[in-house]
C-alpha cells in the first residue's frame, strides 16, 4: 500500500482481492488501536504511526532476510551448542529472528548469547571459545585469520530524552551540528571500541557507556543525547520516553555495517549466507 499508492494497485501486486486487502488493513489497525492510513483523500496515506511502524517492518524485513540461510549454516558445522558473541548495539529483533530460524530445524540446540566488547570477540573466537561473532565492522587491529559476511546496515539517529530542551529547539527548526557540540553527549562503549568515534562523536562533551539499558535511562533524565541504531530505541519512541532529534546537516542516513565473524577454519559454517 505505502509503496503502490492505492489499495487497488498493492491488491494487484500481491495478488489478492482488493476487498480482502483492505479487510486486512482494517483488522490490523483495530488491533494496533490506531490508523495506519489516512483515507479522507482519493489516494490513502500513511499516517504519522503509519510511517513509524513501516520502518520499523522494513527493518524486521532486513533482519529476516539476513538470517534466513542461518539454520543452513550451523547444520554444516554445529551439533549441540552454538556460541555467538556479540556488541551491545545489536537490535533485539536480529537475536530473536536468528533464534526462531535455528529453532526452525534445529529445536535441541543450545545456544549461548554472550555480550562482549571488541576485544573478547576476537579473543574468544580465535580461542575457540566461541562460534561465531556478531556485531560492527572491526577496523584497527588485524584479523586476517577471520571470515565475515556482511548482514545488514544499522540506521542510527540521534535520540534524546523527551522534555529535554532540545527537543525543543528540534521542533522549531532543525538543531545545528554547532549546537550539539555544546551539549553533553552519550556515546556507546561498542562505538569506542570498533573505531567508530570518528563518525559517532559529534561532541567534545561525551561520555562512554558500557551499558545500554543504563545508557537509555540516562538519556530519559536527561543527561546529554545520543547517536543509536533505530532498531533499540524503537520501543522507546513508541512510548515517548525517548524523541528522535533532526539535525540540520544529516542529509542522508547514518549506516554502518553488521556482520557476521567466524574463524577461517570454520568456513564451511558460513557458506550458506553467500
Amino acid at each position: 500500500m505505502a509503496e503502490t499508492g492505492s489499495f487497488s494497485a498493492a491488491a494487484r501486486a500481491l495478488g489478492r482481492d482488493r476487498s480482502t486487502l483492505s479487510q486486512v488493513i482494517a483488522n490490523l489497525e483495530i488491533d494496533l488501536g490506531y490508523g495506519l492510513f489516512d483515507r479522507s483523500a482519493k489516494f490513502p496515506v500513511l499516517t504519522r504511526d503509519g510511517r513509524a511502524l513501516l520502518a520499523h517492518a522494513k527493518n524486521l524485513a532486513e533482519y529476516t532476510s539476513s538470517f534466513e540461510s542461518l539454520s543452513a549454516s550451523i547444520g554444516k558445522g554445529i551439533e549441540s551448542e552454538l556460541t555467538i558473541v556479540h556488541c551491545d548495539l545489536i537490535p533485539k529483533e536480529l537475536i530473536t529472528l536468528s533464534v526462531q530460524a535455528i529453532r526452525a530445524q534445529f529445536p535441541d540446540t543450545n545456544i549461548h548469547w554472550l555480550h562482549r566488547s571488541r576485544e573478547e570477540i576476537i579473543a574468544e573466537l580465535e580461542a575457540g571459545e566461541a562460534d561465531l561473532g556478531l556485531g560492527m565492522a572491526f577496523k584497527g587491529k588485524a584479523i586476517s585469520r577471520m571470515q565475515y559476511i556482511h548482514l545488514a546496515n544499522l540506521h542510527f539517529i540521534p535520540v534524546v530524552g523527551a522534555g529535554h530542551p532540545l527537543v525543543t529547539a528540534s521542533e522549531a527548526e532543525k538543531v545545528g551540528i554547532t549546537h550539539l557540540r555544546g551539549v553533553r553527549l552519550l556515546v556507546p562503549e561498542d562505538c569506542i571500541t570498533v573505531d567508530m568515534q570518528t563518525s559517532v562523536v559529534l561532541s567534545p562533551h561525551y561520555q562512554r557507556i558500557e551499558n545500554m539499558s543504563v545508557l537509555k535511562a540516562l538519556l530519559e533524565i536527561h543527561e546529554g543525547w545520543a547517536l543509536l541504531p533505530k532498531g533499540l530505541v524503537h520501543d522507546e519512541l513508541i512510548a515517548g520516553s525517548l524523541v528522535r532529534l533532526h539535525i540540520k546537516e544529516l542529509n542522508q542516513p547514518i549506516c554502518f555495517p553488521l556482520t557476521l565473524w567466524s574463524f577461517k577454519s570454520k568456513i564451511p559454517l558460513l557458506s550458506g549466507w553467500h
